[in-house]
């Protein structure tokens, strides 16, 4: 009470007033004039004031009637009540009544309203009365009553909606129609998309200034500053609202560049970080790209330095504006600035235009008051929330509303939607403050509270208010589940409605419940209202003539929609064409146009030369391989504080490159690391990492503390691999470093002498298939009778396994070991793939073979290579579904879009499919 005291004193001292302190301030000016003869300013010339639609009434309220009493010759007020066996349904009818008798005393006169005449005024004289003496089972429901049980609120609405259209075509006296909720605001936007596509006039309802698109994004693009978050401002720039021809002369080139320079830049928050990151990838664009350097492109994007350079300043001067736009004088130069009118007016739809054009110049118009000039834009946008934007004009055939504004409507027809479980009634929440305990506690103490059952006892009353609107018809709708498959339940207000009349079960019984169920594609055609439901049903027509007949939609589409038939048929028949048995063809993901197939072999020819990348991507998951290498498709890089597996992989191997070529440089050939004195291979490392950190933040941002934590961790992993390799590998000499084969120089960059630029070839039983890569180490290693070369390939991820390896998923170490035979003339033992981080090893060499594994070495490396040549006669032949063993890899890049993915594979797949060769 003390706080609010405080609250109260402080806003009377500022001559500010909330909606309470509105009443006490009008109470006050009715007190003051009320010994006046004549009537209150703005009174003047009226005698009668009625009050009507109204439950209840707070005791300022209750006031102001009885002072405005006496000036008026009478003063009307309205309340729903009956004297009748349900108390607690009148419980806050007969509390007003006694607060208004106690108010007017004798100046009082009541007088009981004679009940209105409807056919279903059996319905809402019998609600809640528990005293009732019926016999349920013999009960009959009143002409005009029907229940409507949706599977989701969409249906629910569209029902409605199809009901009402009927209503309006066939009764040409323009009967009143009235949608009701317990609350607008989940229902609202579905009735007015619902309606307009069911062409039911309806004018929109206003909206808060603060939801319309145009004031979000001019809130948006102000307070991108100071923090200048990534996610902020490449959601200003992405937003169809923003042009960058307003900024400058730049365009489409310029923006995607602003969008790379964010990406590629790594760029987290900060006005510098983005000036920096524009002139990092300036200087890399201007110059030559490091070999195993990711590309420097988004898709087919590939910047000069020039656009690049004109999208840093693109930027700058985005930023320059909203760091201007701190009060409202800067977001009126800020709308100015971007151009927003030209940008509305390019969305192509009237209907928006004219809403964002309304909302910016009330914008404006609230900007340009002298109040706002000392609020602040936080304080501002959140005012916005209360404003209402109004729609435009229009006329409707519908009443939209609430219960709470529905007191005073009398309509024809009404539907009542929402009457699920925790909906109406709303569920209680017991307040933070408050306690249901508390209340109880108060009020044994002469505190007024309102408890629980106070409160149903308002929902009792609403729904009766809402039930005995109408006429002529009454519907009640329910949701039996939403969208995520939960199960929903009608509320037990629903039930009080039809329990006098036989229950729910009675209703369905007696045709008075319809149930929309999932998957209603298509309606009767005599329940059509829709020109998506004429559509559906002339498609339905089309493939199944003798189902029902749908010639009168068939007709109709022919008329209106006829370039969709033959799109919407070709879909069909591809779905059909797809699960159909049989053998694999071109609804399958394989390419058999002939044009295709000619591009496909030319490009996959005996020229062609793979990476191991390529190959194994192609093991994996073909649908990988033709989206990230056929069709260029790549992920937009998300910025962050930590390195990315790429970036992180790259890194350790630089500095594993540099240090074992400074060693063998040293040693004036092959070395031992188990020769190498541990201090001197310490401090190696460590100049080694400090050489290669240097050198990655020319490109990317430092993030100093965090990057000096990570820094250290790689450095911590590396040395502790190294030791172990030192204690452990006391036989094997380290003989080639980053030994490249069919790169140019641009590609390879630094490598070992011993390199070569031609491609190795493969013999497979497919023919010669040409391949490039980089082997990162090969070793010189004796086992038994055995004398060789070992190559060892460095993985800072997952490494693969031996059925990786036997199912082709992975053929990195078969390719490399058959290649380093090639460029060195020197028998290979095999390959062994090193978990850098974790220590981890997997052989795929003669010295560890898997248990149970009966074939030797060489067989299990030809077995690899004629993988090799499969997968190439696939490309050829253009094959790029998944295969039977594969399924789509979790961290594949498309999974998202994979039509392999295996819980995809499970739901949609036929077995004959599979059989024949698609997962």
């Amino acid at each position: 009470m003390k706080v609010y005291q405080r609250y109260q004193s402080a806003l009377t001292d500022s001559e500010t007033y909330d909606v309470e302190g509105l009443m006490w301030a009008a109470r006050e000016i009715l007190a003051q004039s009320s010994n006046d003869s004549a009537p209150p300013g703005g009174l003047e010339g009226v005698e009668v004031l009625t009050v009507d639609g109204f439950t209840d009434f707070t005791p300022t309220q209750l006031e102001i009637l009885r002072l405005l009493s006496r000036s008026l010759q009478r003063v009307v007020i309205t309340l729903p009540y009956a004297q009748d066996s349900r108390e607690r349904l009148w419980r806050w009818s007969d509390r007003t009544l006694r607060r208004i008798r106690d108010a007017f005393g004798e100046d009082l006169e009541e007088i009981e309203a004679s009940p209105l005449e409807s056919r279903l005024r059996d319905v809402w004289d019998r609600v809640f009365d528990l005293d009732l003496d019926f016999d349920a089972a013999s009960s009959t429901s009143p002409a005009g009553l029907s229940v409507i049980a949706a599977c989701s609120a969409e249906a629910e609405i569209a029902t409605v909606a199809r009901r009402i259209k009927r209503i309006l075509v066939e009764d040409t006296s323009t009967p009143r129609i009235a949608v009701l909720a317990r609350s607008m605001e989940m229902y609202r936007p579905a009735i007015e998309r619902i309606f307009t596509e069911h062409d039911i006039p309806l004018v929109p309802g206003p909206q808060p200034a603060s939801e319309i698109p145009i004031v979000r994004f001019v809130f948006d693009a102000a307070q991108i500053a100071p923090e200048f978050a990534f996610r902020d401002v490449l959601g200003v720039i992405n937003s169809s609202y923003f042009r960058p021809q307003a900024l400058g002369p730049y365009g489409r080139a310029e923006l995607d560049a602003a969008q790379m320079l964010i990406r590629e830049g790594n760029v987290l928050s900060g006005r510098e970080a983005y000036e920096q990151a524009g002139k990092r990838l300036v200087r890399r664009a201007s110059g030559p790209t490091d070999a195993g350097e990711e590309e420097f492109d988004v898709g087919p994007l590939r910047p000069s330095a020039d656009v690049l350079t004109a999208g840093s300043e693109m930027l700058q001067r985005l930023f320059d504006l909203a760091g201007s736009a701190t009060d409202a004088q800067g977001l009126l130069k800020l709308i100015d600035a971007l151009e927003l009118r030209e940008s509305v007016l390019l969305t192509g739809e009237d209907e928006l235009i004219a809403r964002d054009l309304r909302a910016l110049s009330q914008l404006e118009a609230l900007l340009a008051d002298p109040v706002a000039t000392n609020c602040s834009l936080r304080h501002f946008r959140e005012a916005l929330g209360a404003i209402k934007c109004p729609s435009g004009a229009g006329e409707s055939l519908v009443d939209v509303c609430d219960v709470l504004d529905a007191r005073a409507v009398r309509c024809d027809h009404v539907f009542l939607v929402g009457l699920s479980e925790g909906v109406f009634p709303r569920r209680y929440v017991e307040s933070s403050l408050i306690s249901e305990s508390d209340r109880r506690r108060w009020r044994s103490g002469g505190i007024e509270l309102d408890a629980r059952g106070d409160l149903t006892a308002r929902e009792m009353l609403l729904l009766y208010l809402a039930i005995s609107r109408t006429n002529e018809s009454l519907t009640v709708s329910f949701v039996e589940g939403d969208n995520s498959g939960a199960r929903g339940a009608p509320s037990a207000f629903l039930l009080s409605i039809l329990e006098p009349f036989g229950g729910i079960e009675a209703a369905d019984q007696n045709d008075l419940l319809e149930r929309i169920g999932v998957g209603k594609f298509v309606p009767p055609p005599d329940e059509i209202a829709t020109s998506r439901d004429a559509f559906n049903s002339a498609l339905t027509g089309f493939f199944d003539p003798e189902s029902v007949d749908h010639s009168a939609s068939l007709a109709w589409a022919v008329k209106n929609a006829p370039e969709k038939i033959p799109r919407s048929a070709r879909g069909i028949f591809t779905r059909f064409r797809r699960y159909a048995p049989g053998a694999c063809d071109s609804f399958d993901g394989l390419i058999t146009d002939p044009a295709l197939l000619d591009h496909l072999r030319g490009r996959f020819g005996g020229e062609t030369i793979f990476s191991a990348t390529q190959l194994n991507t192609y093991g994996q998951c073909p649908w990988s391989f033709f989206a990230g290498y056929i069709l260029k498709l790549d992920e937009l890089r998300e910025p962050g504080r930590c390195l990315e597996p790429i970036q992180r992989g790259l890194f350790v191997h630089r500095v594993l490159f540099s240090l074992m070529s400074n060693l063998h440089q040293e040693s004036e050939g092959a070395f031992k690391l188990a020769n190498v004195d541990q201090d001197r291979l310490l401090a190696a490392l460590r100049a080694a990492i400090e050489t290669e950190s240097a050198r990655f933040r020319t490109r990317r941002p430092g993030y100093s503390a965090l990057w000096e934590v990570q820094k250290e961790r790689i450095h911590r992993q590396l040395r502790e691999y190294l030791l172990s390799q030192r204690s452990g590998v006391s036989n094997s000499e380290h003989l080639y470093f980053e030994l490249a084969f069919g790169l140019d120089e641009a590609e390879a960059g630094k490598v070992d002498p011993a390199s070569r630029c031609e491609p190795v070839e493969l013999q497979t039983p497919a023919g010669a298939v040409r391949v490039r890569g980089k082997i990162d180490r090969a070793d010189r290693v004796n086992s038994g009778d055995d004398a060789g070369l070992l190559v060892i390939d460095y993985k800072t991820g997952r490494i693969p396994t031996h059925a990786d390896i036997n199912a082709g998923r992975n053929l990195q170490l078969a390719i490399y070991t058959e290649a380093i035979e090639q460029i060195t003339d020197q028998k290979a033992l095999g390959g062994v793939f090193h978990q850098v981080e974790r220590n981890e090893e997997l052989h795929f060499s003669l010295m560890k073979p898997p248990r149970r594994e009966k074939r030797p070495f060489e067989q299990r490396r030809r077995d690899a290579l004629s993988r090799i040549g499969e997968f190439v006669e696939q490309m050829r032949a253009g094959r790029f579904d998944a295969l039977p063993e594969h399924d789509c890899p979790g961290y594949c890049p498309f999974r998202r879009i994979c039509h392999y993915s295996p819980a995809r594979a499970r739901i949609k797949t036929p077995r004959s499919k599979t059989e024949e060769g698609r997962t």
